[in-house]
């Protein structure tokens, strides 16, 4: 009886020990060196900032063929030469 419970601690033990060791390693990668924190924010703001853009992008290419679309239909108005 001992032998079985030892083997089932050993079959069942040592993937998840691996598994928390390798999450635990993971999870202190995730965390920024002090050094590392001004690079982390000027990447933060230059995100945003490229992102603010895109936004903006869009929504100017939105009303360009909004207004497009308004000019088509303004001349293709039935009676207008």
């Amino acid at each position: 009886m001992h032998a079985l419970r030892q083997s089932v601690i050993s079959s069942y033990g040592v993937p998840v020990l691996s598994v928390a060791v390798v999450c635990a390693v993971m999870l202190s990668a995730l965390v920024p060196e002090t050094a590392e924190i001004p690079r982390l924010i000027v990447y933060s703001v230059a995100a945003a900032f490229v992102g603010s853009l895109s936004a903006k992008q869009r929504s100017a290419t939105e009303a360009l063929r909004e207004s497009e679309q308004r000019f088509r239909d303004y001349i293709a108005l039935p009676g207008m030469p």
